[in-house]
């Protein structure tokens, strides 16, 4: 039995009341640290949102051999715009996940053209104010396989097509 005559004073009890409390609770927590390492995201199906900066580059190129390449910066003034990607992850079992990725590619500019140029045929001239649209929805659906997963780190192999 505890008594006076042991802890002379509170702080003493206080003290070895506050480490067992203390060595309750690190006990507490490696055990369920433990049984959760097994699975530890348990779920059925997931959803994954990202954002980001689009920066469309490139050229267009007309199906005529005397027409000269548009490019999206320089001559149609392009440049980077907000968007998103999401990701819908249906997990089969353990290590099988079935899942599709939609990402929109949405942009509208108008800009003065600053040279002359002929795409299909038609013949642009300088100073002529074009409007562009850029409108494109990528869809990818795919499958994974994880072949290790850990809490710190994972290895998996996934593969998916591409749609436009």
């Amino acid at each position: 039995m505890l008594t006076n005559k042991h802890f002379q004073d509170s702080h003493a009890l206080l003290r070895l009341i506050s480490l067992g409390l203390l060595l309750a609770l690190f006990f507490a927590l490696t055990s369920l640290q433990a049984q959760q390492s097994e699975e530890f995201d348990q779920y059925k199906v997931r959803i994954d949102t990202f954002w980001f900066h689009s920066n469309p580059s490139g050229t267009i190129h007309g199906s005529g051999g005397t027409d000269i390449p548009i490019n999206f910066h320089s001559d149609l003034g392009f440049d980077t715009y907000p968007t998103f990607a999401g990701k819908v992850d249906w997990k089969l079992s353990h290590k099988n996940h079935l899942y599709v990725a939609i990402s929109p590619l949405w942009t509208s500019h108008q800009t003065t053209l600053r040279r002359t140029f002929t795409f299909e045929g038609k013949t642009y001239d300088a100073g002529l104010v074009a409007h562009s649209d850029l409108h494109a929805v990528l869809v990818a659906p795919g499958y994974q396989y994880d072949i290790t997963r850990r809490v710190q780190s994972a290895a998996s192999f996934a593969k998916e097509f591409l749609c436009l």
